[in-house]
């Protein structure tokens, strides 16, 4: 007999198979068909989905309901959906293997996996509560975090925010700049401390500005200051694009003559000259110093230190005064931070309330109809007024850190500044309040969507020119690179790998796997054999470069075979955008794309019809306006203490809020049918995960392990008890490793839900994330490459992470072979598929809106 525990174990573990055993069929989309209605076979039947009952039955209940594709016919499905999907996977796309990077894809995919592994588990429960004490399993199922995995959060944050905290602290104190130096790597240091107003001297004496730059090196024993104009910004720019052909450098920000006023002890206003514009070029001189070839180039070293100045006072005082201005911003973005997270706290028992009633009470309909009843928050119920309070809280801190916290903010806010200030708001309201937007939209849509004479519509023109225009530059960074390697036939040999087929390619990768060598040299081997001695012999230079402990990438061996792993990535990346070109430009993704607009077209049109989108759209300016004006305040008139920052930051939320709720309002009141139909859809995932906290999705578990015929119970149960062991210690140290690693989000977005409301235990968490981890451990090893571009860094990066993943396998120990338990799956996948076919989710049996 199984304890409670051990059932629980046994169910998530069987699920993690069966959830591999679904991805992996699944990867390239070829057993599509075998999900079932509404994808069919080859012989033009529909197959039961037994095969993917997990896959199948998110399809069935959670893909084809969505309301705006739910009307849909069979035919959509059948001849547009299906063709587009297994036409996509059919591309012969870059893997992680070719761009020496893990791709977006493979990181979504591996999120989405783990997301429905915890789905299922919450969602599908066992009979064994029917037969044992009620309160006992109850209080197993519904187990809240322990005290383990709570400190383990707890010390996590805490030390995150301790380590940003450290690092912040020690760079206000030195004279360079709260920035932490941007590499270790090259022991170049970089950064922009003030500026100053020059005037030439002559008959015609003009004024121009000079930032003042810190610079140092590791073999110097104190920093260098000199003064550089924007032209010779701009210069430097153009310079080190033509010496390091194929490289791709960091763009130099757009120039901005705003200036800052600091406002000293409440009263002396003092104005800082291009300070904007210092902190972009502070942030590009950080990129350019974590690029090694770039850092160590004699035209970045000549800029850093040539014509070195000695500071006057005037100077000095002007640096000071910026970096106590830096100072007070860092200071000011933790205030605003405790003050957001104070705000929140006091918020966290209405947002307990509101989540409780709709995982408890069905009360997510509730809430949807008082936005269908009233048009302004203030007549709302209290309940629902704190939940927005709490949701406008949560917006100000993220547009706090885009607009105003970041170095980038400064280009990102000018961006949208120029765009908020090229569109044309009046002449669109006018046209759309004197027009019928329904015919504008069907006029557009016909537009964009129209192939006249067969030739390709305008949509696909747009796309196609756009991805042309990213060839281009990758073809000129290939031409250039191309130059620099006088061996043809390399290149040659890199573009038969690259145009070869999944397979070929695939088999390459494993190859180079398992004789420990680069791709590189496997390519050469196969399709260059004449040169397979010198690349080698590039490869042998390229390694110690890698692995030497001196920072100088001189040696003409390594930089050659530098160049063909950039050149490599960049063919990769160009044939990439080729096979999109070619996408956009087959018939098929044009029906699909026109067919997803006629099943919306209907919805957009009754939104169009009563959302009085002229008015809503002269709302939108005027929100623009007041935001824009607030961050223009905010960072360039004076310096406001944090409390007040978080209170006008708000005030401009609350200020439009109810524009929003009224445009919801118009729409929602006169609907006949999709905001209905988006509640209901939303529900359904609440009620599967209400069945299963109340057992209504059961699964035999007992029986599936007493009826087996071909695993041995006791086995089964010994394996049980081994890998229940190797989840406490891999808990145990995943809260030691993941304690001190530092989020690149300065303002995290907090959850005030808990596990066990969606009827997870930590146990069943933990489960699931060791899944993931038993992977590749890659989501457990800080990676810090992602911004990186240089081959010989990359490789230093890739070893580094290598040995922590090595040094993560051996502190946690390999995963037990559950070999006795995964006999149990063909008849647990059986019991899945007959449970999930019983578990169909009627929305309307459930809500009534």
């Amino acid at each position: 007999m199984l304890t409670i525990e051990e059932e629980h174990l046994l169910k998530r573990e069987l699920l993690r198979l069966e959830m591999n055993h679904e991805s992996e069929g699944l990867d390239n989309m070829v057993n599509l068909d075998q999900l079932g209605t509404p994808f069919v076979l080859p012989n033009g039947q529909f197959a039961d989905g037994s095969d993917y009952p997990l896959c199948s039955y998110v399809l069935r209940n959670y893909v084809v309901s969505f309301p705006l594709i739910k009307n849909a016919k069979p035919k959509f499905w059948t001849e547009t959906t299906q063709p587009f999907i297994q036409g996509i996977a059919s591309k012969e796309i870059s893997s992680s293997a070719d761009r020496d990077e893990t791709t977006k894809r493979r990181r979504m995919g591996k999120v989405i996996k783990r997301m429905l592994l915890l789905f299922f588990v919450a969602g599908l429960g066992s009979n064994r509560k029917k037969i044992k004490n009620t309160e006992v399993s109850d209080s197993v199922e519904g187990l809240n975090l322990n005290e383990d995995e709570t400190s383990a959060k707890s010390v996590q944050s805490t030390d995150s925010k301790n380590s940003k905290t450290s690092e912040k602290s020690e760079a206000t104190d030195s004279i360079s700049t709260p920035e932490v130096a941007p590499s270790s790597f090259n022991g170049t240091f970089a950064t922009v401390l003030g500026c100053r107003e020059i005037t030439s001297s002559g008959i015609m004496k003009k004024t121009h500005s000079e930032y003042i730059l810190e610079c140092f090196h590791d073999r110097q024993s104190r920093p260098v200051y000199v003064a550089r104009s924007w032209q010779d910004f701009v210069t430097l720019s153009k310079q080190l694009s033509q010496s390091l052909p194929g490289k791709r450098l960091p763009s130099l920000p757009l120039k901005t003559l705003k200036n800052t006023v600091l406002v000293i002890n409440d009263k002396e206003e003092v104005v800082l000259l291009r300070e904007p514009q210092r902190v972009l070029l502070r942030q590009y001189l950080k990129q350019l110093c974590f690029i090694p070839r770039a850092a160590q180039s004699s035209i970045f070293q000549t800029f850093l230190f040539k014509n070195p100045i000695v500071l006057s006072p005037v100077e000095c005082n002007d640096i000071e005064n910026r970096l106590a201005l830096d100072k007070t911003r860092y200071l000011s973005e933790q205030e605003f931070l405790t003050l957001t997270l104070e705000r929140e706290r006091k918020l966290g028992k209405y947002i307990a309330e509101i989540k409780n009633q709709i995982l408890l009470e069905d009360a997510l309909p509730k809430l949807f109809m008082e936005m269908k009843m009233h048009q302004r928050v203030e007549d709302m119920s209290p309940l629902l007024q704190k939940f927005v309070e709490w949701c406008l809280v949560q917006l100000a801190g993220v547009l706090f850190n885009l607009f105003i916290a970041k170095d980038t903010s400064p280009e990102l806010f000018s961006q949208v500044k120029r765009l908020h200030n090229l569109l044309p708001y009046t002449a669109m309201r006018g046209i759309l309040k004197l027009s019928n937007p329904a015919i504008i939209f069907k006029k557009m849509t016909d537009l964009f969507m129209a192939t006249p004479f067969g030739s390709k519509s305008l949509l696909q023109q747009m796309f196609i020119k756009l991805l042309n225009d990213d060839m281009k530059s990758q073809e000129v960074l290939i031409a250039e690179l191309e130059q620099q390697i006088p061996e043809k036939d390399i290149i040659k040999a890199i573009e038969l790998y690259i145009e070869s087929d999944y397979y070929t390619r695939n088999a390459l990768q494993q190859l180079a796997m398992d004789e420990k060598v680069d791709l590189i040299v496997e390519i050469v081997r196969t399709h260059a054999k004449s040169r397979n001695r010198e690349v080698m012999n590039w490869y042998k230079e390229w390694n110690k470069t890698v692995h030497s402990e001196n920072e100088d990438l001189g040696n003409k061996h390594a930089d050659k075979y530098s160049q063909l792993k950039d050149l490599l990535k960049l063919k990769v990346r160009a044939h990439d955008k080729q096979v999109m070109q070619d996408f956009w430009a087959e018939a098929e993704t044009m029906k699909f794309i026109r067919e997803i607009v006629n099943l919306t077209y209907d919805v957009l049109i009754d939104i169009f019809k009563y959302a009085n989108i002229s008015e809503s759209l002269g709302d939108f300016q005027k929100f623009m306006n007041d935001f824009i004006s607030y961050v223009s305040y905010a960072t360039s008139e004076v310096v406001l203490n944090s409390r007040q920052m978080v209170n006008d930051l708000l005030g401009v939320l609350k200020k439009h809020q109810n524009s929003i709720f009224k445009f919801i309002n118009k729409v929602y009141a006169r609907d006949e049918g999709f905001f209905i139909d988006l509640v209901q859809w939303m529900a359904l995932f609440v009620e599967f995960i209400k069945r299963g906290k109340c057992d209504q999705n059961k699964l035999d578990l007992l029986g599936l392990v007493e009826n087996s015929k071909s695993a041995d119970p006791v086995i089964v149960k010994k394996e049980l008890a081994e890998l229940q062991a190797w989840l406490d210690k891999r808990r145990k140290t995943a809260s030691e490793s993941t304690a001190g690693l530092k989020t690149t989000d300065d303002f995290p977005v907090t959850s005030q839900f808990e596990l066990s409301d969606l009827g997870l235990t930590a146990e069943d968490v933990d489960f699931g994330v060791a899944e993931v981890e038993n992977e590749n451990f890659e989501e457990f090893v800080l990676d810090p490459s992602q911004e990186v571009n240089d081959p010989v860094l990359l490789e230093r990066l890739r070893i580094q992470k290598q040995k922590d993943i090595e040094a993560r396998k051996a502190q946690l120990q390999p995963r037990p072979l559950m070999k006795e338990t995964a006999k149990l799956l063909p008849a647990f996948k059986t019991m899945v598929f007959e449970v999930l076919g019983e578990a169909k989710l009627d929305p309307v049996k459930f809500i009534n809106v």
